[in-house]
This record gives C-alpha cells, structure tokens and sequence, in this order.
C-alpha cells in the first residue's frame, strides 16, 4: 500500500490521522493462511492513546466473535474449549457462561482425539475449527 494510501486508511478505518509510519516487514508465506499465498505489508507507528478512536473497530470484533469460534484465527490448533472460551471472554470483555458457550461453539468444533497434556484434573478435550 502506498504512504498516501496507507494514511487514507487509517484515517477512515480507525479514525486516526498525521502518523507517520514505517514500513515494518513483508509477509510471504505460503501457509499463513487458507487463502493460498497472500502477500501483506506490515506497518508501525506509534500513536498516543487519546488519538484513538477505535470504537467501531472494537464492537466488529466482538460480533464477529458473538458466534464464531475463532474467525480471526488467533488460537494455534488444537486447542482447548477453555482457552477457545478465554479468548471469547477477552475479546468481549466479560466473562462467559460455561455451559452456554459450550453449547454454542462445541457445533462449530471438530474434536481431534487428543488430549491437553500437562493439566491437573481430568484432561481437556482437543478441538479444531470445522
């Protein structure tokens, strides 16, 4: 994305305007994601807090998380129902029923089989995304 292009965007998409970024790194491999090979330019810059306006931002994430497992593919497969359940209840930020996102998410889940290893108690179940 070019510098004008760039500062278009975040002007419009987070409400945040006179940084100055810099490129940070260019993304290139093959398995980062299930669209095949995508190219993605990575930027930074360093904006004070108070000059963030990410409201609608945030509220996107969270219904994109109301009822989807992991749409942002942010848990590393498998994982566990209790972390998929404690990146819910950060991204929402309150906490969760637990029989409830059970009920809610276990549909959208395939169990692989596999156990969590290295927990007290009774071993958690394993899950994917279907």
């Amino acid at each position: 994305m070019l510098p004008g292009a760039l500062l278009l965007s975040l002007k419009i998409k987070v409400g945040v305007s006179g940084p100055s970024p810099r490129q940070l790194h260019v993304f290139d491999d093959l398995p980062r994601g299930n669209r095949g090979w995508v190219l993605s330019v990575a930027h930074l810059d360093v904006v004070p807090w108070t000059r963030l306006t990410i409201d609608e931002a945030v509220a996107s994430l969270r219904s994109s998380y109301a009822s989807t497992p992991d749409p942002a593919d942010l848990l590393e497969h498998p994982f566990t129902l209790r972390q998929l359940q404690q990146l819910h209840e950060t991204v929402a930020g309150e906490s969760q029923m637990r029989d409830s996102f059970r009920r809610a998410m276990e549909p959208q889940l395939r169990p692989t089989g596999e156990v969590a290893v290295g927990t007290v108690g009774k071993p958690a179940r394993m899950f994917v995304r279907i």
